[in-house]
Parts: structure tokens; sequence; C-alpha cells
């Protein structure tokens, strides 16, 4: 009986610390929603919004369902308008809140979103999944939908995890949201530069198109660089393209990659032709057929969104 005993306590004392990872949602006819009017101004489905949690929380102290506040670290732009405006509180709550155990098992916590709203006062049904899950080897947090965890070791095991306040989270728009204005009142698709019109950036209507096919092209250039995405290639599981960026503002890019395929983003590795590193980059591919473009580590402008519009050919 001893022995069984200690069995038992031996595989509790192993088990490593796990975290929580929804899939991201597929591309899918879902993405054709029916509550945007036709011709209104919305905010696309999938549109991931950086922000920094307020509240710190700890799963030994927090419960279920204890609000917390985040804070958005960049602009949210529909057609060159801000809507969500960098430094906007939004909402969320606690999700699960697990104490730590016996036999060193660790605490574990996570939050979840609730709404954010626009600078014209419409609420915008927001979501995520930050976890933190303390065990005997690691914790990990994680991003869901989002830009990746960032692990974290030498934590004691059986002990409560805390998420401090100034954590970045990664907030999802998981549906289009009407934000009850034309893009003619959003403001003017055309603006004039000197004697020539220069056009702006006109949101198209929710698709359900899968962007995924060779020769579809997404591009940006602004002040601060340029950017280019073209798909070469596309193979059951992944896809092939070439990315190319330049600019003071942002790194530099120029080669082919691969990724794989199948779901609202995709995240690709690329080496900066100026330092020689390499970095993550992250494209969501939004309901209005742009791509949001993040290089999350970047030490540059890219740090923050890029948004891509379709090049129509």
């Amino acid at each position: 009986m001893k022995r069984s005993i200690l069995v038992v306590m031996m595989l509790v004392l192993f088990i490593p610390a796990v975290f929580a990872a929804n899939p991201v949602p597929a591309v899918s006819q879902d993405m054709l929603v029916t509550e945007v009017m036709q011709g209104n101004a919305y905010l696309p489905k999938g549109t991931m919004i950086r922000a920094e949690l307020l509240t710190e929380v700890n799963s030994g102290k927090n419960k279920v369902g204890d609000p917390i506040s985040f804070k958005v670290l960049e602009d949210v732009a529909i057609a060159d308008v801000i809507i969500i405006p960098k430094g906007t509180i939004g909402n969320g709550y606690v999700k699960i809140a697990k104490k730590a155990g016996m036999f060193g098992k660790g605490g574990g916590i996570e939050l979840d979103a609730s709404s954010l709203d626009t600078s014209t006062g419409i609420e915008i049904p927001v979501t995520m999944d930050f976890s933190k899950y303390g065990g005997e080897r690691h914790i990990e947090m994680n991003y869901n939908n989002s830009v990746g965890g960032a692990l974290i070791s030498g934590l004691l095991p059986g002990s409560n995890q805390t998420i401090k306040a100034g954590s970045t989270l990664i907030i999802l728009a998981p549906l289009n949201v009407d934000l009850q204005t034309t893009l003619n009142h959003l403001k003017p698709a055309l603006t004039s530069q000197g004697n020539e019109a220069m056009e702006h950036f006109v949101q198209e209507q929710p698709t359900t198109q899968s962007p995924y096919e060779e020769g579809n092209e997404w591009t940006c250039s602004n002040d601060k660089g340029t950017v280019d995405f073209i798909i070469t290639k596309v193979d059951k599981k992944t896809i092939k393209g070439k990315l190319t960026s330049q600019g003071h503002d942002i790194l530099t890019f120029n080669q082919e990659c691969q990724a794989d395929k199948g779901q609202m983003y995709i995240t690709l590795k690329a080496k900066d032709k100026e330092r020689g590193k390499i970095y993550s980059i992250q494209m969501f591919f939004r309901s209005d057929g742009t791509i949001q473009y993040i290089v999350p580590n970047s030490p540059k402008e890219d740090k923050n969104s890029v948004i891509l519009k379709k090049v129509h050919k």
C-alpha cells in the first residue's frame, strides 16, 4: 500500500506545467457576418489589438469573475480614421483561478476580455486567452490567436501564479462590428494633395474568400516604409511567399518564406538585412481582405500593426 501511494505521489510531483491554447479559428464561411449594413464601415473580424494589463492578478488571491482592465497600446484605424485611440481602457475578467495545491501542484489563472469602446461610443465585443499555469518544471504564457507565448523558467513548484500589471496582451475582435456610419461619413475616400488626388484606403465589405491563392498580393507604403507580401505557391498544408520591406522606420526583409496554412493567421521567420537577426513575423488575415502585419520584437515601428491592402489585378 505504501508503495502504491509513493508511486502516485511521484507521478503528481513530475506533472509538467501546462498551458491551455485554444486553436485559432479557420478562415471559413462564418466570416460573412450579416450585422454589417451594406456600405457601412466596420471593425473586421480577426483584428488584433495590442494592450497592456492594468490589473495584477494572482491565482491564490483572485476568484472567477473578478474584473480586470487593460489599456490599448496602439491606435486602431479603419479607412485611415482612428476609431480606437491609443490609451483607451477596456474591460475583462478572471475566467479561471486555481490555487496551488499539494504535492507540488502549481496554481493557474486565465483571463478573458469582454468589451472595448470606440471613440464614438460604440461597444466592441472582444476576447482573449491569456493564461499562466505553474508546475514542477516551467511556466508558459499563452496569447491565444496572437503572437505566441513567452517562456519563463525557474519558478518554484506548488506556487500560486501572478500575472503582473504591465504584461502585454493581444485582444481579438471575434466578429465584424458595424460602426454605424458609412465610409463617406467616416472620412472622404479621396483627399487632395496639391493638384493631385491621393486615394485613401476604402474598406471592402466582409468576405468569405480564402486568402490562400497563388498570386495574391498585399502591400502598404507610407512615410515609415514599404511592406509587400505575395503568395507564390499553395500546397495542401503550407504556403510559400515572398516578403519584402524597406524603410527607415521598419526592418528590412527580402526573402522567400514558408508557413502553415488553414488558419486566420500565419507566422513567418525572416532575417533583417541590416542587423542579420531573425525575427518572427505575424500576419493576420482580416475579413475585409487586409492583412494585419506585426513584428512583435522589432526595435522599430513595425512592432505596431501595419495594415497591408490587397492588390487588385
